[in-house]
């Protein structure tokens, strides 16, 4: 919840590049999808190619935490079923993928580091 934040709440910038001057994983998360919402796909892709993928499999998160709370009592044990294994799963993989692609932004791939 506290992530969507900067988005609704208009955020010039990110508090790591704020602090340390640098793109955090997720910058330009923000700015994607106000050009997506805008209409701007391709600049949206630009800014960051791994947004919409990585708040689809947050929003999945969070619904499985709701699912495995209301049905097994208790958030964490999503793990129990094997459908939030999957979400899980699926959350790690767009996560190593958001670090690999900032990896490579800041090595000079992709068009650079996005400017903080």
């Amino acid at each position: 919840m506290i992530a969507v934040l900067p988005f609704v709440l208009g955020a010039a910038q990110c508090p790591t590049a704020r602090l340390f001057h640098v793109p955090c994983p997720g910058c330009g998360m923000t700015r994607a999808f106000r050009l997506l919402a805008a209409g701007a796909i391709g600049p949206s892709l630009t800014m960051h190619a791994l947004a919409v993928p990585t708040a689809l499999c947050q929003a999945a998160l969070a619904f499985a935490t709701i699912v495995a709370t209301v049905r097994f009592g208790a958030p964490w044990s999503l793990l129990r079923a094997r459908w939030g294994r999957v979400v899980v799963g699926l959350v790690a993989a767009v996560l190593v993928a958001d670090v690999a692609y900032w990896i490579a932004r800041a090595a000079g791939a992709f068009g650079g580091p996005v400017p903080v």
